[in-house]
């Protein structure tokens, strides 16, 4: 995940690499935890829900190490910076996919279908804006992130009801993204990667909520 304005900071050759390499292993934990999602699921929702997850992992941290890798300056790097961006957006949808999807068929929520399209919608919007429009409307696309990404807290007591341990790792993933914003918006050296790394373990407590409670 790359900066957010022309005037942050260029990044060191060192800083760099351990970006492109901290999220290069985001992208390889993302095809381990397709894996064993796969192997676990049992019924066909489990096994749609968790494609959409382990994709939108694996194609969010190979965009952002990829974007890390190239030479700063370069056209592709700017277009990698696109990818990196718009990947924020399907990797918080791809998160609460398999959520919603189990809510829904076993607590049969009234609102569960109309939430999953919306957040979809929201999705598409932001994605087709970050694409045309990327240096522009940027407050829109912090709103568009914290809506999506705290947005499934409305079902906080039916993930409850569900299992207690589901809740908290769902919640404890939200805040390792949340606190780590703080080190993204620093200027100092390494604080990009310190976000770099509390990404990943965002990622990584909502995989165990997921596999461990959900399936």
């Amino acid at each position: 995940m790359g900066a957010t304005n022309n005037n942050r900071r260029r990044l060191s050759l060192g800083e760099e690499i351990s970006n492109a390499i901290s999220h290069g292993l985001g992208a390889v934990f993302g095809i381990v935890a397709l894996i064993l999602m796969l192997i676990k699921a049992d019924l066909p929702r489990e096994y749609i829900g968790v494609s959409v997850f382990g994709a939108a992992i694996i194609i969010m941290y190979t965009m952002s190490s990829l974007y890390h890798s190239f030479r700063s300056g370069s056209t592709v790097k700017k277009v990698f910076r696109i990818f990196d961006y718009v990947s924020i957006y399907i990797l918080i949808g791809g998160t609460y996919t398999p959520i919603l999807i189990t809510l829904i068929t076993d607590h049969n929520h009234p609102w569960g279908y109309i939430f999953l399209g919306i957040y979809w919608l929201i999705i598409t919007v932001g994605i087709v804006l970050k694409a045309t429009m990327f240096h522009r409307v940027k407050w829109l696309h912090m709103l568009f992130y914290v809506l999506i990404g705290w947005g499934g807290i409305v079902f906080a007591k039916t993930m409850y009801d569900y299992n207690l341990n589901f809740l908290l790792f769902t919640i404890a993933g939200g805040l390792s993204y949340t606190i780590g914003i703080i080190f993204f918006g620093l200027k100092f050296k390494y604080t990009h990667f310190i976000w770099h790394i509390f990404v990943l373990m965002g990622t990584i407590l909502h995989f165990i909520g997921i596999y461990f409670y959900l399936l």
